[in-house]
Parts: structure tokens; C-alpha cells; sequence
């Protein structure tokens, strides 16, 4: 078992029972508990956590939890299984429970997939029961006399196989640390989807993809719930706009827009064939609606939680995000009104176009007296 600093056990081992003469730390990095005739009564092998060494084997329904950060072990968000039905796959989980969402990565090798094998070659692939390989999850190019290996399901959801030198003679130029080898998926902000769940980064957030890999950020007018645990997501700065008709507020509401920006989640309305002023018209005029995605043609109205963001160049059309309307920029356009200084006015509408603040279609006294002359 294994205890924390205040003695309160944080985990345990299967009982297994008398019989155990001694215990030991394998050049394999395999613990293990054996008898008098030296048989294995345990092992860490069998019971995997969030990493795989060379050598070890997956069977069907073993599972890899991911941690929850990179420094807080306890249960993450996401899982690497072997179905009892033989297809691999990389999930997402409902967390806090330790079951599967929405997966993200998979094999599609139902009826044949038998077991995981990372050999001593450092290959991890999926087997069918002839021992044909079905898959191969990671090929190595890299010594395994020279360097240590593991594939371990990261706390941002990646399946990484890294390498770390065994000394500094051996390390062909490579930094003393675990450097990644290969990574699945591709780019996880793309391949996670779906209605529901929080996706890469939390609620109302945006996964965005580096070579460093997945970056977490909010949107405009959004801060994090918490800055020290960006997977709690983002919450609003503001005050959600009143559904109550006798004052919808829809003056005192802006849209911001985010190029290549988009949730999967969280939609509730789609309309087509229409153009992207009709679409900021109908959010504005709906209280439920807090963005707006439109895409070639197309508007979809999302309303909180959203869920599964991403930002990519790949995604294209752009999201409308719906603000509490700062008051600066409206104060000084009315300031310059009343002194009749449309030129100023004119600057400001300027200044909120180039900051992508888009404001509900009014009119200023000069608007008014341009229609009124051109009706005379």
C-alpha cells in the first residue's frame, strides 16, 4: 500500500493473500511479490495506472487512467482501453467517474483485437489472438540500449511514447529528460467533439494546438474559474442578458467575432441560407443565445455551457461572441453626437470595427436627420 504525508492511504494493492516471501523491483521497472519457488504472486504489470513500460502487455478491458495535471496524480479526465470487444481506443471520460464519453481515438478492430504489447523493441502495437499485428499505435527510432522508454496517457489526453537518455555518454546530444517520440492523437483539439462533456480545456473554453501541444484559453469576456486548474473551464464577466421582455437590454449587448473559432456543443438552433448580419440580429434578439457560429452561409446559436471549443485554421467561419457592452466607446460616440462632431463619431465606429466590437444596429441624431431630409 502506499501512504501520504499525513498516513492516509491513497492506495492499495488486490489482496493476494499469504504466502509471499519476498518482493522485487525487476530491471523491467516491474515490481512484483513472489513465493517460495519464486513465482510472481503479484505484480505492478497487472495492474497499470497511466503509464506502460517495455515488455508489458494490456489484455482486454485493462485500462490507463490519465492524471488530472501534471502534478496532481488523482483521476484525470481521460482513458486508454482495451474493449472487452477488442477495438482500442482513446475516450474521454464524465468525470468525476471513471467511465467512458466520447472517443477520440480508435483502432476500429472489433472481434480481433486480443492484446496491447509494448515489446523490447520499444513498438507498441494491438495483436489479434494468431499474434498478426493489427495496429501499430508507435513505432521507435530510437536506441533502447541507450535510452529508457514508456508510453504514458498524459493529463492533456495525448498517448505519448518519450525517451529519456540512460546517461549522459549515451544521449547523442539529447537533453537528460523524457523527450516525446511519438503522440496520438495528431491534434486533440480537432479530433475531441461531440454535444456534451467538457472537451480538451473545460466549459467555454478553446483548445488551441502548438507544437508544444494543446493550449487552454477564454474567450472574450470570459476569464478562468480558477487560474491555477484551467480544465475547471471559464466562467462570464458578466451579467447574462434578461430575458425579461419588458427590458431585454439587447442596447446594452455588443458581438466580439473569433476567426476559425467554434463549440461543438451546445447548440440549440441552426438556420440556413442566411448572411451574418441576420445572424447577430437573432442572437441579439434571443436572451438564451450567448454566441453565434457562422459558417458559409450558416448560423448556429449556442447557449451556455459550450462545450468541446477549439480554434484552428482548419475549422473556418468565425464565432460571434455576445458581450455586456462596455460603455466607453457608446459614452464618447453620444459625447461627440450632442456637439454635432460627426467626424469623431465616425473615428470611434472606426476604433469598435478594427476591435471586431460589433454593436446592435442604431442610429446617431446625424443617421436620423440624413433619413428625415432624404424623406422630404
Amino acid at each position: 500500500m502506499l501512504n501520504d504525508a499525513t498516513g492516509k492511504r491513497i492506495w492499495s494493492a488486490q489482496s493476494v493473500g499469504p504466502g509471499v516471501t519476498y518482493a522485487s523491483m525487476l530491471d523491467t521497472g516491474n515490481f512484483v511479490l513472489a513465493d517460495r519457488s519464486s513465482s510472481n504472486v503479484w505484480e505492478s504489470f497487472d495492474e497499470p495506472t497511466d503509464t506502460i513500460l517495455p515488455t508489458q502487455i494490456l489484455n482486454q478491458n485493462d485500462v490507463l487512467f490519465a492524471r488530472y495535471t501534471a502534478t496532481n496524480y488523482s483521476r484525470g479526465r481521460f482513458m486508454f482501453v482495451l474493449q472487452s470487444d477488442g477495438n482500442l481506443l482513446l475516450y474521454t471520460t464524465r468525470f468525476p467517474l471513471p467511465t467512458n464519453n466520447f472517443a477520440y481515438y480508435a483502432t476500429m478492430t472489433m472481434y480481433t483485437g486480443f492484446q496491447v504489447i509494448f515489446n523490447e523493441s520499444g513498438y507498441l502495437y494491438l495483436i489479434a489472438k494468431n499474434g498478426s499485428i493489427l495496429n501499430m499505435v508507435s513505432s521507435n527510432t530510437v536506441s533502447m540500449q541507450n535510452f529508457y522508454h514508456k508510453v504514458t496517457l498524459e493529463h492533456d489526453g495525448f498517448l505519448r511514447h518519450s525517451v529519456h537518455p540512460k546517461t549522459a555518454a549515451s544521449s547523442a546530444g539529447s537533453p537528460m529528460a523524457w523527450s516525446p517520440l511519438t503522440s496520438k492523437p495528431s491534434n486533440i483539439c480537432l479530433t475531441i467533439e461531440g454535444d456534451v462533456g467538457s472537451g480538451a480545456c473545460g466549459y467555454n473554453s478553446l483548445c488551441r494546438y502548438n507544437d508544444e501541444g494543446p493550449t487552454c484559453q477564454c474567450p472574450y469576456g470570459y476569464t478562468l474559474i480558477d487560474p491555477n486548474d484551467v480544465l475547471k473551464g471559464c466562467k462570464q464577466n458578466f451579467v447574462s442578458q434578461s430575458c425579461d421582455e419588458a427590458s431585454p437590454e439587447t442596447e446594452s449587448f455588443e458581438f466580439r467575432e473569433m476567426q476559425n473559432t467554434e463549440w461543438s456543443g451546445g447548440g440549440y438552433e441552426q438556420f440556413t441560407s442566411v448572411d451574418e448580419d441576420w445572424c447577430i440580429q437573432n442572437c441579439f434578439n434571443d436572451c438564451f443565445c450567448a454566441v453565434a457560429i457562422f459558417k458559409n452561409g450558416e448560423c448556429e446559436k449556442k447557449r451556455i455551457p459550450l462545450s468541446n471549443g477549439r480554434m484552428d485554421p482548419n475549422v473556418g467561419g468565425k464565432a460571434l461572441i455576445k458581450l455586456k457592452r462596455p460603455g466607453g466607446f457608446v459614452t464618447l460616440s453620444n459625447i461627440y453626437a450632442a456637439d454635432g462632431e460627426w467626424e469623431e463619431v465616425e473615428d470611434v465606429r472606426m476604433v469598435m470595427k478594427q476591435r471586431k466590437i460589433l454593436k446592435q444596429p442604431g442610429f446617431s441624431w446625424l443617421d436620423k436627420g440624413i433619413a428625415l431630409s432624404e424623406l422630404k
